[in-house]
Parts: C-alpha cells; structure tokens; sequence
C-alpha cells in the first residue's frame, strides 16, 4: 500500500535536507508534503497546480522575479525527485514552463481563458509537453 511509499518519500526529504540545496528547496518540499502519500499521477496533478500557483510571470518587482524563479525551480525539482522514488528507473520528467501549459494540463478552463484573455500571444509558448 501507500504507507510504505510515504515513508520512504518522507526519509529521502528529511535525508536530502542535511545536503547542500538550492535556494528555496525546502519552501518547495513544504508544499509537496502535505499531498503526500500519492500516486505518480496524484504527484504531477499537484506539480501542476504548484506551477500554476507559483509562477514567475505572476511577479511584478525584479527582485519578486527573482524569488519566485528560485522557488519554481525548486518546486520543479522535488517534483522529479519525488517522481523519481515513486517510480524508479523512469526519466524524462517533463517540466512545465508556460502558465498556459500548466492550465491545459490540468483542464482548467477558466485559467487557460483568463491568461489568454491577459496576453494572447501566450498561446504560441513552447513547451516540453
């Protein structure tokens, strides 16, 4: 079941914690544990939404940009670290690094209206999905 994959996860945190990080990982770490246990595809719905929730373009001042890029990267990768624990010998993680693909992903419509709504040209982004 899941309590064995949870404890797991959490050890490999606590674990990675005492290791030299990036700025902001443990901020990221923090808004993953609460969704923990869950499935892989659990974990990409809530990297989703994090993404969503936590992107650069939503920051106005150059020092905001600053941080909150620190903090999407990190939330990027305790994403493909978590992924990697919960289904291992699988790469490739796919990062999401449009707003606009966050919300397609997600199917949320009324997300995906109002940031093609702000700025349409967001429709051509690039992205690695």
């Amino acid at each position: 079941g899941n309590p064995p994959i949870a404890v797991h996860v959490m050890v490999a945190i606590v674990a990675s914690s005492a290791e030299a990080q990036p700025p902001r990982l443990d901020q990221a770490e923090e808004l993953f544990r609460p969704h923990l246990p869950c499935s892989p595809k659990q974990l990409r719905r809530v990297y989703l939404q994090l993404a969503l929730r936590y992107h650069p373009d939503k920051c106005h001042g150059h020092g905001e940009l600053s941080s909150a890029t620190e903090l999407f990267q990190a939330i990027a990768a305790v994403y493909e670290r978590l992924l990697k624990l919960l289904k291992p010998g699988e790469t490739g993680a796919l990062r999401v690094k449009s707003q606009v693909a966050a919300a397609a992903e997600l199917g949320d419509l009324e997300e995906l209206e109002r940031l093609l709504k702000e700025d349409p040209q967001r429709a051509g982004e690039l992205d690695d999905l």
